[in-house]
């Protein structure tokens, strides 16, 4: 067999490196579809994690609050401290609302004060009109600002301005004279002047009450936000409980999290429950606590999430991540090689053999691993059978069965 020189070389290094670069691209896409992946991952988590706490904390119950407190040695999901919290809230948005609808009576009929904006919007509107009438006209402004008409207007009869403005005062007259019954620029003067005290004087009165209802638009605002918040005392502090329980079972390792719900839920289930004066009918005890398969649904899905998060990077970094620092690797050897090949006194060559070996198409072992993680990752991502999971069996061996593990099982 004839050896490759130089030339062939350097286009088999330059094929190759553009494949390896239209590889690379779809190894980002990939990338790009994990960050998604793992954010979804991510969401299903902590649903499940709301989840749990709703299923071990339906309500705000004492004894609950009290059994579940003493199972996890935590003082701060405690009856008392919860309900002395919501019910030092509760009073103080009684006093809050008490104090806004207090004010309210103060400052007046909220009602009252619209009608009375729309009256004097009414009546303004006539007199912003004639003002208006007078400001377009061009001229009005300078005859008014010199008096013209007046005793103060003191333009000498000999200047050129004089006449004008006598032109002018005419134009005007014959504008708005009909308008206002003026045959004078004094009379159209006066008219115009009462027609503009008549508008601020309203106007007056019109910020006075907008002011005013603003301060009661203030008022209503701040009680439907107290009283929304007072209706949502109890789902509000319900939440704040299940998050306290949830943040303290986050410690357990999810494999142990099985264990722990149930002897939450045996806790309960060992205990009376005990009546709560204080709160509403939402917070009434229950007949039955936590139920314990649905407990126990709720940590496996939980226990099984956590596992499809970790088992997705380590297919992601096995099947992805490595090629891809390979491929980069590759790439840059290539575009080397692709240099070093371009002089013209080079001497190199390569068997053939070799270089056929070296140089074989890397394309179908590429598109065989993309299609195996895109395998994998189906099966990860699609899985939700979290009730069938068998005691003894690993997550991993589950989802994705015999399919060889890039790190130590646990």
């Amino acid at each position: 067999m004839v050896d490759i020189g130089p030339r062939g070389l350097h286009e088999a290094a330059a094929a190759r490196a553009a494949k390896t670069r239209l590889e690379l691209l779809r190894l980002q896409e990939a990338v790009s579809q994990h960050l998604e992946d793992s954010a979804l991952l991510r969401r299903r988590l902590a649903d499940a994690w709301r989840a749990l706490g709703v299923v071990l904390l339906p309500t705000l119950d004492r004894g609950r609050l009290d059994r579940l407190s003493a199972e996890l040695r935590l003082p701060s999901l405690a009856a008392e401290p919860i309900f002395t919290a919501l019910n030092d809230e509760r009073a103080e948005l009684d006093r809050t609302i008490r104090e806004l609808e207090s004010e309210q009576a103060r400052r007046g009929d909220r009602a009252a004060i619209i009608a009375r904006l729309g009256e004097l919007e009414a009546a303004m509107a006539p007199h912003a009109a004639n003002v208006e009438a007078f400001e377009r006209e061009p001229t009005w402004p300078e005859l008014f600002d010199l008096g013209y008409g007046t005793p103060r207007y003191n333009v000498p009869w000999w200047m050129f301005r004089h006449y004008r403005h006598r032109r002018q005062g005419a134009a005007l007259v014959e504008s708005l004279g009909p308008r206002f019954d003026a045959s004078t620029v004094g009379e159209l003067r006066e008219r115009f002047l009462h027609e503009r005290d008549a508008r601020s004087q309203l106007a007056r009165e019109w910020e006075e009450c907008t002011v005013r209802k603003a301060g009661l638009d203030n008022l209503e605002h701040g009680l439907e936000v107290a009283t929304e918040s007072l209706r949502a005392i109890i789902e509000r502090h319900l939440s704040a409980a299940r998050r306290l329980l949830c943040d303290q079972l986050r410690k357990t390792p999810p494999e142990a999290l099985i264990d722990r719900v149930a002897a939450c839920s045996a806790a309960d289930e060992e205990a009376t429950p005990e009546a709560t004066p204080e709160a509403t009918p939402e917070a009434t005890p229950e007949a039955s606590p936590t139920a314990t398969p649905e407990a126990r649904l709720a940590a496996l899905r939980i226990a099984g999430l956590d596992a499809q998060h970790r088992h997705l990077s380590e297919v992601f970094h096995r099947w992805v991540e490595v090629p891809r620092k390979e491929l980069v690797d590759l790439l840059n050897h290539d575009e080397g090689d692709m240099l070093e090949l371009s002089g013209d006194d080079v001497e190199r060559s390569m068997p053939f053999d070799e270089f056929a070996d070296t140089y074989r198409d890397p394309q179908p072992a590429w598109d065989a691993r993309l299609r195996r993680y895109a395998e994998l990752r189906r099966r990860l991502i699609d899985f939700d059978d979290y009730g069938a999971h068998p005691s003894g069996m690993s997550w991993w061996q589950q989802i994705l069965g015999d399919e060889p593990r890039p790190t130590a099982a646990g």
